[in-house]
């Protein structure tokens, strides 16, 4: 019987060195990847706190100014009720009153008692008609607390709550909260007056800004406030949490292949041990107990080492790098569920490969333990053949066949056969390098001296043991090129889109599209853009729809969008026109030749009506104008005025709008919103700023994840690589004793570490050009971009620094005594 626990620790203390590295990777790992997490959670949790301080549940507010002189009717208020999508609301009026004599024109607001009221404004207390609720500020001007009287408006009422100013970010109010019933008869309201404005909380599943449209068909004069987050900051957080997952799976990735090195370099140091341990009569399954062991004991280890350094880094130091990098704000909160989660998923996927590895051990007899260690050269075999020979024909298949699926099982046909056909590029790289080597062995030696033919000899069979090494690199480098250039990618085609988009310094967009065809007056909505003072000119673009035009082969149905026939002319966007703006079409040149179209042909025109389940005529247009481009979107061009009778009203896309001040313009747009809340408002200016934040933040996080497993990488690979330096001592020491000058020596190290980390970085590299390639076909309507300068400094910087640490490395071996290094 063998003392497992006893042999498991003795082991352990010989190979503490790599377990004390091996378990330093794995905490780092599991610390980037828990903080990371943790601040995708804490930004959602901060933009729903932030949100709530504000705004509380309420969703929508309906009502009418107070220079208005309107009130929600008692007939509005069970409408809006009875609105889809609306499941509780709650009514509040608006004075301005008079308090103690000393104050006058005091914001007040009458409200209810319901939970909705309760949780906009942040008051527990119900409110009678002789009760009120004070804002701190206003309370510690007058001097007042809870349960003291004061004169409103000349009537006595007692403070029932102070509102506390915690969490409030701009200056606080002075406010008071009174009935609501108090305050309506303050507006000299009428019988059938519910409130001025009413709260609304929509259900879970409505959509707000259609729920908005519909309130605002009650009455033109309503204004509708839509209370959630920005657009553009929601999608920020979700984006950024899609990038935090991508860049963990590729931590996972990358450390997963490290500790496969680290626990390969602990398995050789150890392999005396295995083979005695063999000899004696152990089992493979007490030697696979022995390494399960002491592997899963490391891997717990560093996950809860990794644990405790997240802790403390989400605490004290994550708001710092949040600030740093103008990440959106998040809680400094370490949230225990969420951290347990992610450091469970990290433990069950490193210890992925601990049963890797105590599979190998299971595997292996004293005999070939021994001659495995020795017995590292690559060797190619019909099985590997005939496995690489598959490998290609089925990822080269799979991506031909994802150009023949332009859908989503396409994209998904093109990522496999993209990540098989980097496996078999990983397959083929050491056999083409053993190839390689033999055949540049002699001009090697002709050109450089012996040393690096010499160090070409020793590492061609070499190139087996160090496997890890060279995939920990691979993948470093397919990691650095798909990240950098994707995000490069992204900036540019992100600023050439904004650019070619933004026609005019603003556009503002219809957002419920074909929902507001009934609802929205585009003539009005027109002229009441141009009545603001600082916009020179504005124009519209509709939106796609159907319509059928007759053809040799009959109708046939194509895309048409509205536009400014004239402004277009203007724009150069047309080059000539003939004939009446309203009875003419534009199509594009190819369109043209494929309909056997010319300018002045009258083309009938018709479209698909539900009650007759056919096509109906609606009568003709002319091809007034010929594009020499393809058009943007649609098949054909109408202007606003044309006169057919289409099944349903042309419906407006976007807005562009001139202006001579765009900020006093975008001022104006927002307060116009409250009557079409359909609408969202955006500005070149605006938009290529936050694209350039957005990206500056993603850049930031990449770039610190990068460095860290730069870090991680080169203690890996560098741990392993000179542990290989120091196994050959014996060797550089004949070496030496034949006529090897220490100089000479230094160079053949040198040489054969420059050998492994130079083909890792060119293998590295064409298989993440590979991917990236492969992988942006996926959507192949912007241009690809290698960000060549961040690829060649940190390649140029790990050559470097591989040059400078064996260099150093081998002038410490050359100092030592040459029988000494022989035993």
């Amino acid at each position: 019987m063998f003392n497992l626990r006893g042999i498991s620790m003795k082991l352990f203390r010989a190979g503490w060195p790599n377990v004390v590295a091996t378990i330093c990777t794995i905490a780092i790992s599991t610390c980037l990847i828990m903080t990371m997490m943790l601040y995708s959670f804490n930004a959602k949790q901060h933009m729903a706190d932030e949100l709530y301080k504000l705004f509380g549940n309420v969703d929508l507010m309906v009502g009418y100014n107070p220079e208005q002189q309107q009130y929600v009717t008692t007939e509005q208020y069970v409408a809006i009720n009875d609105t889809e999508g609306v499941e509780s609301t709650s009514k509040a009026s608006l004075v301005f009153t008079d308090v103690d004599d000393r104050l006058h024109s005091v914001y007040t607001l009458g409200v209810e008692n319901d939970k909705l009221v309760k949780s906009r404004y942040h008051f527990t207390a119900n409110l009678t008609e002789h009760d009120v609720i004070v804002s701190q500020t206003l309370a510690e001007t007058l001097k007042v607390h809870v349960g003291e009287a004061i004169q409103i408006n000349g009537s006595p009422f007692t403070i029932r709550e102070i509102l506390s100013n915690k969490g409030v970010q701009a200056d606080a109010p002075q406010m008071l909260l009174v009935s609501n019933n108090v305050a309506k008869q303050w507006m000299s309201a009428k019988s059938n007056t519910e409130a001025m404005f009413v709260m609304i909380k929509t259900e879970d599943a409505a959509n707000v800004t259609e729920t908005s449209v519909t309130l605002k068909a009650l009455d033109e004069a309503l204004r509708v406030d839509v209370t959630a987050e920005d657009p553009f900051i929601q999608m920020n957080v979700r984006t950024l949490s899609i990038f935090i997952i991508v860049l963990s799976v590729f931590i996972l990735a990358i450390t997963g292949v490290l500790l496969l090195s680290n626990f390969q370099l602990l398995f050789y140091k150890m392999k005396q041990q295995y083979i005695i341990m063999r000899s004696l009569g152990a089992t493979s399954q007490q030697v696979g107990k022995i390494v399960s062991g002491q592997l899963t004991t490391i891997n717990v280890v560093g996950v809860t080492f990794g644990t405790v350094i997240t802790f403390f880094t989400v605490r004290f130091g994550l708001q710092y790098f949040v600030s740093y990098l103008g990440l959106p704000e998040s809680n400094n909160l370490f949230l225990v569920v969420p951290a347990f989660i992610t450091a469970g998923i990290c433990f069950v996927v490193l210890q992925l490969f601990v049963w890797i590895q105590v599979q190998q051990s299971l595997r292996i007899l004293p005999m070939q333990l021994m001659t495995n260690n020795e017995r590292i050269d690559v060797a190619f075999s019909k099985k590997k053949g005939v496995a690489i020979t598959l490998l290609t024909i089925v990822s080269l298949l799979l991506m031909f066949m994802s150009q023949l699926n332009q859908d989503g099982r396409g994209a998904l046909l093109l990522l496999i056969g993209a990540l098989l056909f980097c496996l078999t590029l990983i397959l083929i790289f050491p056999l083409l390098l053993s190839n390689g080597l033999k055949a540049i062995m002699k001009p090697a030696h002709r050109l450089f001296g012996k040393e690096v033919a010499l160090a070409i000899k020793n590492m061609m069979p070499q190139v087996k043991s160090n496997t890890s090494v060279v995939l920990s690199i691979i993948f470093l480098m397919v990691i650095l090129i798909f990240g950098s250039s994707i995000m490069k990618t992204l900036q540019q085609n992100e600023e050439a889109y904004l650019t070619e988009r933004y026609e005019t310094p603003i556009i503002v967009k219809n957002t419920l599209e074909y929902d507001a065809s009934t609802d929205l007056d585009i003539r009005q909505l027109l002229r009441d853009v141009k009545a603001i003072s600082t916009v020179q000119d504005v124009y519209a673009k509709g939106i796609n729809d159907l319509l059928d035009m007759k053809t040799a082969e009959g109708w046939k149905p194509f895309n048409f969008s509205a536009i400014n026939m004239a402004k277009m002319v203007e724009l150069g966007k047309i080059d000539h026109f003939e004939g009446e703006y309203e009875e003419g079409i534009v199509i594009s040149k190819q369109f043209a030749k494929d309909h056997d179209l010319s300018l002045g042909d009258k083309v009938e025109i018709g479209q698909f009506k539900d009650t007759l389940q056919d096509v109906a005529p609606l009568g003709y247009l002319t091809v007034a104008a010929i594009t020499r481009e393809p058009l943007e979107m649609a098949d054909l061009y109408v202007d606003w005025s044309v006169h057919l009778p289409f099944e349903r009203s042309l419906v407006l896309d976007e807005l562009f709008v001139q202006t001579s001040d765009e900020e006093k313009t975008m001022l104006a747009l927002e307060e116009l919103k409250k009557k079409y809340p359909e609408l969202t408002i955006s500005s070149f200016k605006t938009s290529i700023e936050e694209a350039d934040r957005m990206f500056h933040q993603r850049w930031g996080l990449f770039t610190g994840v990068l460095l860290i497993l730069i870090a991680t990488t080169c203690l890996g690979v560098f741990q392993s690589l000179m542990h290989y330096i120091y196994s050959k001592r014996q060797d550089y020491a004949i070496q030496r004793l034949i006529g090897l000058t220490p100089n000479q020596l230094v160079k053949l190290i040198v040489a054969q570490i420059l050998l492994f980390i130079t083909y890792s970085i060119v293998a590295g590299s064409i298989v993440g050009c590979t991917l990236t390639y492969a992988l942006a076909m996926i959507d192949s309507t912007g241009t690809l971009y290698f960000d060549v300068q961040t690829i060649t400094m940190v390649s140029v910087g790990f050559i470097v620094l591989s040059v400078l640490l064996f260099a150093g490395q081998g002038w410490l071996l050359t100092r030592q005594k040459l029988i000494d290094e022989i035993h």
